[in-house]
């Protein structure tokens, strides 16, 4: 997939035109009394111009358009080159119903549509609030990394789905989400990264050359400070006069122990006390609240490093007001 979206003027005309005959309505969107039809793929919504048109100033523009409907009982039809899928997802964030709302529960298939197609319309308001939704988990805040509340987001929004969200961060200028996204490509099986996320209406939406290149390469980065890490956990416990560090430093020396677990928890943010657990059953009180407490530091250090890791230049990145608790600028 490209990174970009061609922002394509809808075309306007009346119910006459373009293959009546072949379409099918949408229930969910169908209003007897809406003044303007949206088609899609064959689907039909028929929906409120007016409502469309303070949301979208692309959308009111075309909507000044002096058609004439065919008959009385006709509105005037824009032929989309969008998804059925995306449009009925967007229409559900832009005309809410049953109290749903855009603050209400979102799987990761109604964001991608809703900022795709609100970008391409012009809705910013729809894109700011859902580029909050994925700062979320892809925040760049430490504090908002850590916290349990980052864990209890839909799973949808996990795994493939970084791909989709590093290619919405190309097209809307988030680029705050690319180093915690390109991190989650990276703990995907290479298979996944390349066979890319499932779009709601079935299509595979995948990396950029140019980004899947720098996925691959960030592997040996991530290793590299993974080991840094490590070394200095164990050297942290050198100064016990009680010499209660020595199976930590044991366990460094020998590489397959370390190229194992390096290989198998890529993410440089988490903790690696699991690493340590057999070797840190005797160490003293003193020794053990060190190794948490060092363990804190070089995940924070780890974390603050991501946009190195990935070649990226992010303004503010690892402050506490991060991009993931407030609204971006559009």
């Amino acid at each position: 997939m490209s990174n970009s979206e061609t922002r394509k003027r809808p075309r306007l005309s009346d119910d006459a035109e373009d293959g009546e005959a072949g379409r099918v309505k949408n229930d969910e969107f169908w209003y007897e009394d809406g003044s303007i039809t949206l088609v899609a793929e064959g689907v039909e919504f028929r929906v409120y111009k007016g409502v469309l048109a303070n949301a979208s100033p692309i959308f009111k523009d075309m909507f000044t358009l002096p058609e004439i409907p065919s008959s009385p009982d006709a509105t005037n039809t824009v032929v989309l080159q969008d998804s059925a899928d995306d449009v009925r997802r967007m229409l559900r964030l832009v005309l809410p119903r049953d109290c749903v709302h855009i603050a209400g529960p979102l799987e990761m298939w109604d964001i991608s549509a809703g900022i795709r197609l609100g970008h391409k319309y012009d809705i910013r308001t729809l894109v700011d609030h859902l580029t909050k939704r994925l700062g979320e988990y892809y925040t760049s805040s430490w504090t908002a990394w850590r916290s349990p509340s980052r864990e209890k987001v839909p799973s949808s929004f996990k795994g493939t789905a970084a791909i989709a969200v590093i290619n919405i961060a190309r097209l809307t200028g988030a680029n705050w989400l690319l180093p915690a996204a390109f991190l989650e490509c990276c703990l995907l099986l290479p298979r996944e990264l390349l066979a890319g996320f499932k779009r709601g209406d079935g299509t595979m939406e995948r990396l950029s050359t140019e980004d899947l290149a720098t996925c691959l390469e960030a592997t040996p980065n991530l290793l590299e400070t993974h080991a840094i890490a490590v070394g200095r956990l164990s050297a942290e416990n050198d100064a016990c006069p009680n010499e209660c560090g020595a199976p930590l430093r044991e366990l460094h020396e020998e590489p397959v122990h370390f190229i194992t677990h390096a290989l198998d928890h890529p993410d440089i943010t988490q903790t690696m006390i699991g690493f340590y657990s057999a070797a840190s059953e005797n160490l003293c009180s003193e020794c053990a609240e060190r190794l948490q407490e060092m363990d804190l530091k070089i995940r924070q250090a780890s974390f603050m490093l991501l946009p190195q890791v990935f070649g990226l230049a992010v303004d503010g990145w690892g402050s506490e007001t991060g991009k993931g608790e407030q609204l971006v600028d559009g």
